[in-house]
């Protein structure tokens, strides 16, 4: 019996490591081509408050904003 909670605590502990496996980047990360991104993004220039232009993830909504980092 208490193998079995072990090893069901063990499990337990696991589980929010399962969706750790995607390697794609959200709205608004850093990228250098599309295939960095999630589904549905796509690698594009920003312009932030000062003027640096930064390749990053987005949509294709033209009013999208991304915050300064």
């Amino acid at each position: 019996m208490r193998s079995s909670r072990w090893m069901l605590m063990l499990m337990l502990a696991a589980i929010p490591f399962a969706g750790c496996g995607s390697n794609k980047n959200s709205a608004c990360e850093p990228c250098t081509n599309v295939d960095d991104c999630e589904s549905g993004l796509f690698c594009q220039q920003f312009r932030d408050a000062s003027g640096n232009i930064r390749n990053l993830c987005g949509d294709a909504n033209p009013s999208m904003t991304c915050a300064n980092r």
